[in-house]
């Protein structure tokens, strides 16, 4: 696995959250397709001096807050304006989930389970099926409620073949899907009749470069495949830990990626923590404070000023950690095991906002780190570095 390259500094971090807050604030282009999406992240990338993979995940995090602040608007008009825009209720025909996803700047695989959940029989955990496999869950008019039903239609062929949102391949060389799934006469062998619904929702899942089933299928891969290169790290060093999934196998509720079996400590050079304490007081954290952030769980300080800090669990996060995530939602969740483990690390695969930015949290209880640390401190004073032990 490629390792993902960082971000330079604070310049072209405020740079890079500008341009994502811009697109998702204008609804740009890029956000209902994903050919458009691939070529204007890159060139993004490449124009603000900003890591391809931690761009991606930066404009992600900034989406997912507007989404759930929007989320709420878009269930309060799904009944009153949208489904009617959809069935043609109002209007000159019905719009397609697509073009509503660009009227009303929302993910275009969002909007199309909010039309299935009001169109639909399914319940939620249905639905949820129903856009995993919409060409077989809704296929049939069956499924469609009555009063909508006349806003359905059907057609021998699609305008574009459907894409299976998993393999990314043309659904009628999956599993002979196409082949299977006719709902009424067909005009010649093996060509089904589909509903406009089950297209839609096709066209709309396609065209996501965000969210939707294959997507929410990559990122799980991914945050798997770095949890599995920590565990290859650590263990290359012979350092004891036990896994999240171990934990819970014994019953640990609310718990890190890894825990270690005694307490470590990890090198933070002095220039580092002063940029972490230089934000601390100014974060609105009651327990941050930058006298108590140089001296707290400190198990050793070097000639050069660099200061060894105990951590006994590491979370690893795929993705980019910028100020909002970070506070809003990673920390909460370590305060948890603080409380329970002591203080740890939380590693952002894909890079972070400046320290500077980010604070120091809880009296240092909380280190962040966009790599592996290389090196690690023992109980016993000795050092880990790729299985050697360097006293």
């Amino acid at each position: 696995m490629k390792h993902p390259t960082k971000p330079k500094k604070s310049s072209n971090y405020e740079r890079a959250e500008e341009w994502c807050r811009d697109v998702v604030k204008k609804g740009h282009d890029l956000l209902f397709n994903v050919e458009i999406f691939d070529a204007e992240l890159a060139k993004a990338s490449r124009d603000l001096g900003f890591p391809l993979e931690s761009l991606n995940s930066f404009l992600r995090n900034i989406h997912l807050q507007y989404v759930k602040k929007r989320s709420h608007v878009i269930r309060n008009q799904m009944q009153s304006n949208i489904i009617e825009e959809y069935t043609g209720t109002i209007g000159a025909g019905g719009k397609s989930i697509l073009q509503l996803a660009k009227k009303y700047n929302f993910p275009p695989s969002l909007l199309a389970r909010a039309v299935v959940e009001h169109v639909t029989i399914y319940e939620k955990k249905k639905v949820t099926q129903a856009l995993r496999d919409p060409l077989n869950k809704l296929s049939s008019a069956e499924v469609i409620l009555e009063k909508h039903k006349l806003s359905e239609s059907t057609s021998n062929k699609p305008k574009s073949m459907p894409i299976d949102p998993f393999t990314g391949n043309p659904m009628d060389m999956v599993d002979g899907l196409l082949a299977s799934t006719s709902t009424s006469s067909s005009i010649g062998v093996g060509v089904p009749q589909i509903t406009r619904l089950a297209r839609e929702v096709i066209e709309a899942t396609n065209s996501d470069p965000l969210y939707g089933p294959r997507f929410d299928r990559e990122r799980q891969y991914v945050g798997v495949e770095y949890e599995i290169l920590l565990e290859r790290s650590l263990s290359s060093m012979n350092i004891a830990f036990e896994t999240e999934e171990q934990l819970r196998v014994r019953g640990t509720p609310r718990t890190p990626d890894i825990l270690f079996s005694c307490p470590m400590a990890i090198k933070v050079p002095k220039e580092i923590l002063g940029k972490a304490n230089g934000n601390a007081n100014g974060s609105g954290n009651k327990n941050n404070s930058g006298n108590k952030a140089k001296h707290e769980n400190v198990v050793a300080v070097d000639e050069d000023g660099g200061v060894w800090k105990m951590i006994c669990w590491i979370d690893s996060k795929a993705l980019f950690g910028d100020v909002t995530t970070h506070k809003t939602s990673v920390l909460p969740q370590a305060e948890t095991y603080i409380n329970r483990f002591g203080p740890g690390l939380i590693l952002y695969w894909f890079g972070h906002a400046p320290l500077e930015l980010l604070g120091m949290h809880h009296g240092g209880d909380v280190l962040v780190v966009g790599e592996v640390p290389k090196v690690f401190m023992l109980p016993t004073g000795d050092l880990a570095k790729d299985g050697q032990r360097i006293l």
